[in-house]
């Protein structure tokens, strides 16, 4: 019988295996890579892609099942909701795609202020865009740390747009909470206190382990008694016998002799 490669040496298959895995983790690695350096950011003047005209040609396409309008989606994503105050930097991305089946005009993108709490190394506040084509996304973001302890709100990002005819739509994102407070405030939980927790509860347990005991040899002794009772032969009056006329008649002339 003839033997394929991989049954002649097995390993050679375990290596296929290891390579297609690992090729296909570095595809999907990829993915986001790619479309982080295909969108590259210019910055100017705390102003991101300003006056920019965003267009994908390869996907224009019009949607009929939509009114004729643009349509924008805004998402917005951190990578962290617990984080401590000048430490941590959240990351906060924002994406917005036109799924409309017209071009959105004259965009302007406001991020909210969130100088009370945390600092950013881009002061983000407004950005403006000529316009978006049918199926074209823009991808920005920023990080910000905060700076003190506390639980705080990251606002929406707010987008105003327009329509080849004039008319203002608007789109806004989801926001987060945030809770940034010291690792160092956190009370720690030392072993002591588990101690103490057990053997707490081993007082409980063994306080209704005695409980129970004595309630069952109390009635346990109340169950004896009752069968007892129940079982002690009753003590009957002792007969009298009644003599018969012929004894008494027997009896009497005794008597008399």
């Amino acid at each position: 019988m003839f033997r394929s490669k991989e049954e002649k040496n097995p390993m050679r298959g375990k290596i296929y295996l290891t390579l297609t895995v690992f090729l296909t983790i570095l595809l999907f690695l990829e993915i986001p890579i790619s479309n982080a350096t295909l969108n590259p950011i210019s910055i100017n003047n705390n102003r991101i892609n300003s006056n920019r005209t965003i267009s994908n040609n390869i996907l224009l396409q019009v949607n009929d099942t939509l009114p004729p309008r643009p349509v924008l989606s805004v998402e917005k994503s951190i990578n962290a909701t617990y984080v401590q105050p000048n430490l941590d930097w959240i990351r906060v991305n924002i994406t917005i795609k036109n799924i409309g089946n017209r071009t959105a005009y004259n965009l302007t993108v406001k991020d909210p202020s969130f100088s009370s709490w945390a600092v950013s190394i881009l002061n983000i506040t407004e950005q403006d865009f000529v316009q978006i084509d049918i199926n074209a996304t823009v991808f920005y973001f920023y990080f910000i740390q905060t700076t003190i302890e506390g639980n705080f709100t990251l606002e929406s990002t707010e987008i105003t747009y327009f329509n080849e005819t004039g008319p203002e739509y608007h789109a806004k994102s989801q926001r987060f909470n945030i809770m940034s407070i010291e690792i160092i405030n956190i009370p720690p939980i030392r072993g002591e206190f588990w101690v103490k927790i057990l053997y707490y509860c081993l007082g409980i347990t063994g306080g209704l382990g005695v409980i129970i005991l004595i309630d069952y040899a109390i009635l346990k002794q109340l169950l004896q008694r009752f069968r007892s009772g129940r079982t002690r032969p009753i003590k009957k009056a002792p007969v009298v016998q009644q003599k018969s006329k012929a004894q008494m008649k027997r009896k009497v002339q005794k008597r008399r002799k």
